[in-house]
Parts: structure tokens; sequence; C-alpha cells
């Protein structure tokens, strides 16, 4: 599997460079210097509101965890967020990451578990209504109502699915997924797919109902400051959009990005993306590679040091138990 994912991205990687030479890597570094350093450090810093408002999200399924902050959620979303970015060639990278940070600071594996599949499924129902926020946009421009049309086809699809996830969470269908979490655990060693009270974990969260909506709204909001994001991003280049082209553009590129999941990182999907999509709104091919581009630089550059703050934690859970076992007889 893992050499597949490889392939993958290796492919992916490939087609990257495909796009840029096609459709001439001198206009694409023309467009990306036009923007300069400054469009670069922009988005990084336009995507701290985001890890915000996604930690917030996390923060507030936590029934009873007074003792982690919101802050400190946010810096797991960050290395969660990095791991599923730079690690993509490693399956559930992110969960992983992000199940280990919070078995690490103290939190038990079953509310581990339990708030992050509750985080990624509503987090998952505030991207199908950015969607079809973006195609309602769209019809009200008189863009191309076939993609309109299929996008629409594919929500139909997607959210009675997720919507009856969501029901089942509250029906405790995670109960008896707990045996297998935890031979899953033992034979991999991983203690934080363990889930051990996870039914439990699940009850709590869903019996705050307030809670699970407010961490829909955080991550819808999380949604629209990412098209900001992007905006800042085309007007530092010289091509700004409307808000209505915007949300077109972020929302249905956003969607192909996590439809083609199976790709890791979504390599050369990602681009083909903003030029299809950015073709509609009238935005020239080489400034819509470029602003790929530059959204790839982001993932790196604030990836790097996400990656770095789970191996810190890991290094600090290390040196606690060397000090203990220095410390017992």
């Amino acid at each position: 599997m893992k050499l597949t994912l490889a392939l993958l991205a290796v492919a992916g990687a490939a087609a990257i460079a495909l796009l840029v030479v096609y459709f001439g890597a001198g206009a694409v570094k023309h467009a990306i210097a036009t923007a300069g350093w400054a469009s670069v450090f922009a988005v990084c810093v336009a995507h701290i509101p985001s890890f915000l408002l996604c930690g917030a999200a996390w923060r507030v399924l936590l029934v009873g965890q007074a003792s982690r902050g919101w802050i400190w959620m946010s810096g797991l979303r960050w290395a969660r967020e990095s791991a599923g970015t730079l690690l993509p060639v490693v399956p559930f990278s992110a969960e992983l990451v992000g199940g280990r940070m919070m078995v690490l600071s103290g939190i038990g594996g079953g509310t581990a578990t339990a708030s992050m599949v509750v985080d990624l499924t509503m987090e998952a129902l505030s991207q199908a209504v950015f969607t079809m926020a973006g195609v309602i946009a769209m019809l009200a421009r008189g863009l191309d109502p076939r993609i309109a049309l299929w996008t629409v086809g594919a929500m139909v699809i997607i959210v009675p699915a997720l919507v009856g996830f969501l029901m089942a969470q509250r029906a405790g269908m995670f109960g008896s997924l707990e045996g297998m979490a935890r031979k899953m655990a033992e034979r991999w060693n991983r203690p934080e797919l363990a889930g051990e009270g996870l039914e439990e974990a699940m009850n709590a969260i869903h019996a705050h109902r307030g809670r699970v909506a407010a961490g829909f709204v955080f991550h819808l909001v999380a949604w629209f400051e990412g098209m900001l994001e992007t905006g800042l991003v085309l007007w530092l280049m010289g091509h700004p959009l409307s808000l209505a082209d915007l949300l077109v553009l972020e929302s249905l590129t956003t969607a192909i990005r996590s439809v083609a999941f199976f790709i890791p990182g979504a390599l050369g999907v990602q681009e083909g993306a903003f030029l299809a999509i950015g073709a509609l709104v009238g935005l020239p091919a080489e400034a819509a590679l470029a602003l790929a581009l530059i959204k790839r630089a982001r993932e790196i550059i604030l990836g790097v040091p996400g990656l770095l703050l789970w191996q810190w934690q890991e290094g600090r859970s290390s040196a606690r138990l060397w000090a203990f076992g220095r410390r017992s007889p």
C-alpha cells in the first residue's frame, strides 16, 4: 500500500511539473515574482487563524478536560495537519499523530479517538455546506451549470452519508469497535488507538449537542477564512477576484482536493483544480498555477515546525519516562 501511495505521489509531482512546463514556466515564475516573498509570508500568517479556529472546534468537544486549553489544541491541530500534508504516504498519518499527541498530553485513548471522529465529521459536514455555498455563487454568477450539477449530485450522496454516520455515533456504533481497536493498538504498539472508553467518550460528547454544533460553526468559519487567504494571495499577484468568485474558486478546489484523498497530498490534483475552476472565474492559467505553488510553499513552511512540535512532545515524553526509570529502585 505504501508503494502505491509513493507511486501516486511521484505521479502527482510529475503532473505538477508538466503543468508548469505546459503553461509556461516563465509565465508562472513571473506571476510568483509579482507577488514576491511577501505573498508567501502573508499566506503563512493568514493561515494561522485557520489553526486557531480548527483548534477551537476540536477543543470544544473535550468535555471535562479543562487542563487542555484552546491554544494547546490549536498546536495539536497544527501538528496533525502538518503530518497529513508532509507525511502523505503514511496512511492516516494526521489521525495517528493527533491521537498520539493527545495521549501524550494525558488524555485517554477513548476520548482522543472519539473527539477526532466527531471533529472530522463536523469538518466534513461544514465543508459540504461551504461547497454548496460555492455552487450557489456559481449559479448566481451564471457560470458553467454542468459543474454545479455534478457537484450537487455528489452532495446528494455525501451529505446523507455524513448525517447517517453522525446518527450512528449517537446510536452507540463505536461500542462494538472498542475490542477491535484494542487489538489493533496491541498489534501495532499504538496505545493512542486502543480506544478504551471509546463509547463512553462518544456518548459524553454527543450529550452536549451545543458543543458539537459549535465545532461545526468553527470549522465553517475556518473554510471561509481559507477563502480570504486565497483572495489575499491573488490580490498580491495583481489578480484580485470578487468575493463570489473567490467562494467558487476556494470551495470547489478544496472539494476536489478532498475527493482525491487517495492521492498523497492531492499532488497534481490541487493544481489541476485551480486551473479548471480558475478558468471559470477568469483567472489566467499562470496565476492559477502560481497560486497553487504558493499554497504548496505554505504547507511546507508551516508543516516542518508542525512536525517538530510533534517530535518535541515525543521527546518530552521519553525524557519523563527516562527520569522516572532513573528514580525507580
